[in-house]
């Protein structure tokens, strides 16, 4: 990502940091049930290891810090890792971008990736990264908005590339991935897809 880009990311994301906890993806109903697929993603992950992309302020590392042994966080927005309570002493952050992850080969037993992806130019990097990073036989998981009229005005001054979910899955394999599933939620406008490295 160039660094224009992430300067506005930077910027726009620093200033929502106080309302984004009133996002609709903060709803009691929605936690509930992302924390159902995390519960979900334990009980299926062959270790406890997670690491969440473009974490914001913690919504899904909030969720699921009992279920893991060890969660890394990553977000390039200081005011959003700022949010996060790593008192627990299992959650680590990284303030850094999501194309060169600063971790080794197959490390993660999981790796998520939720309301991100449209905020980069070319997600295909990150892709590749999630899919270096997972152990044989890891799981990607995630969801994202798709285009409307409301969702490209919310993003006026920030990067927003909505992804096209029919070619989403494909772009996962491309990327490595089996077992790839991408599903269209079009009455709440996003997506959720999930996939795993091969053992």
């Amino acid at each position: 990502m160039s660094s224009d880009v992430i300067r506005a990311n930077v910027e726009v994301h620093s200033r929502m940091v106080e309302v984004y906890a009133k996002e609709p993806h903060f709803r009691p109903e929605n936690q509930a049930k992302v924390r159902g697929i995390l519960a979900d993603l334990r009980t299926r992950a062959k270790g406890g290891k997670l690491l969440d992309l473009g974490c914001g302020t913690g919504f899904i590392i909030n969720l699921a810090r009992d279920l893991f042994d060890e969660i890394h966080g990553l977000d390039v927005t200081p005011a959003m890792l700022e949010k996060i309570d790593t008192s627990r002493g299992n959650i680590t952050l990284h303030n850094t971008n999501a194309e060169r992850l600063p971790f080794g080969d197959g490390v993660f037993d999981v790796v998520t990736g939720y309301a991100f992806l449209h905020h980069l130019e070319d997600f295909r990097p990150v892709l590749r990264e999630a899919f270096r990073v997972l152990k044989p036989g890891g799981l990607f998981t995630g969801s994202d908005s798709t285009m409307s009229f409301r969702f490209r005005l919310y993003h006026i001054m920030d990067t927003c590339v909505p992804i096209d979910p029919p070619k989403f899955e494909a772009r996962l394999q491309n990327a490595g991935f089996v077992d790839a599933h991408v599903e269209a939620l079009p009455n709440y406008r996003t997506f959720k897809f999930n996939a795993r490295k091969p053992s």
